[in-house]
């Protein structure tokens, strides 16, 4: 947990990697890891016909971890002020992973990518066509939240036979297809089939974040599986043209808006020279992702509700639960929960 650690406690905000990109650099020279780096600090090594890992190196929060603390195997961030504090997990995990990999595996086992600027846009897509993906088998991405996602085939990241066979694997890891919000995968996915994979970190880009010590250790093991059993080329999607409409990428981003906290209205600004279509799907985007989260947050409450009334444990049906990996599900269950418990005192007061 030492490596993990150090990651954590380097506070790299997007466009301004330099010590995250230092501390990678200094670790696959200690290894005696090839690589290279781009003028953005993106640190790189292609290998034909291997697997291709990638994470990326930036983060949104705005303030350093100064102290981690684990308790029940999780794993939480504080800042100066003793304060919790968001730990970047997105995506120090998945860097984790690579280095681990790498330690373990040295340096022909496969390729790897620490991308930067993911959190605002990606700095990916300037460089990706030095970089000569092609030649790789597939990529693996290692950016999603929650222990049991595999995004591909519903994203138009991979074509269908590459998610059959990662989703083969994945069951026994706990790991099942949906769809999510943009990643590096949207690059490389031009180039070749990849899967972004859940790495154990939860609250994205929240103070709230925190890592499952267990979730990230079972996201090792699954990758680890994967490019130890599947050597097999799959080639690039075919995007359809729905998907790849100005309306429909500007909903997904407004998705990702929403899910990660921002302001629709701050946002907008930022894309204020994209398409007139791009800009309604973001905000129907967004607007759909909130209706989404407060009905997933209602039926909480009601489930928390219930619980009490049968006389159930919470903290037992919490930790079930949480493996859905859905927060509003999990905060309406506590407050249902918390209300009804309360009703109940004041009632046996008023008796």
């Amino acid at each position: 947990m030492q490596l993990l650690q150090e990651l954590i406690k380097i506070h790299s905000p997007s466009f301004k990697e330099e010590n995250m990109s230092k501390f990678i650099q200094k670790k696959l020279k200690e290894m005696q890891i090839p690589h290279r780096i781009d003028e953005f600090n993106q640190i790189y090594n292609i290998i034909t016909d291997t697997p291709l890992l990638s994470a990326h190196q930036d983060q949104v929060q705005k303030h350093a971890v100064e102290d981690i603390k684990i308790e029940n195997s999780r794993i939480y961030g504080f800042n100066s002020k003793n304060k919790q504090e968001g730990l970047g997990a997105d995506d120090k995990c998945g860097i984790w992973i690579i280095l681990k990999l790498l330690e373990k595996y040295g340096k022909n086992k496969f390729s790897f990518i620490f991308s930067c600027g993911e959190e605002s846009g990606g700095l990916l897509s300037k460089s990706i066509d030095l970089m000569n993906v092609d030649k790789c088998l597939y990529a693996i991405i290692l950016d999603r939240k929650g222990s049991s996602d595999i995004i591909g085939k519903d994203n138009d990241y991979c074509i269908t036979e590459f998610q059959n066979d990662i989703s083969v694997l994945g069951r026994q890891f706990g790991y099942k297809p949906t769809t999510g919000i943009w990643s590096d995968a949207d690059t490389i996915s031009s180039y070749l089939s990849c899967v972004n994979l859940s790495v154990g970190y939860y609250n994205a880009h929240s103070k709230q974040e925190y890592i499952k010590w267990f979730a990230l250790q079972n996201a090792l093991n699954f990758t680890e599986k994967i490019i130890n059993e599947n050597n097999f080329k799959y080639e690039a999607p075919t995007i359809s043209l729905y998907s790849n409409s100005k309306y429909d990428e500007g909903y997904e981003y407004g998705i990702h808006v929403y899910e990660y906290g921002e302001k629709l209205e701050t946002a907008i600004l930022w894309e204020d020279k994209k398409s007139y279509e791009y800009i309604e799907g973001m905000k129907d985007g967004y607007d759909d992702a909130k209706k989404s989260n407060e009905k997933t947050y209602e039926e909480g409450y009601e489930y928390g509700y219930e619980i009490f009334q049968n006389g159930e444990d919470i903290e037992e049906a919490l930790e079930w639960e949480e493996s859905t990996e859905s927060t509003e599900f999990t905060d309406g269950m506590q407050n249902g929960f918390s209300d009804a418990e309360s009703m109940a005192k004041n009632y046996l007061k008023a008796c």
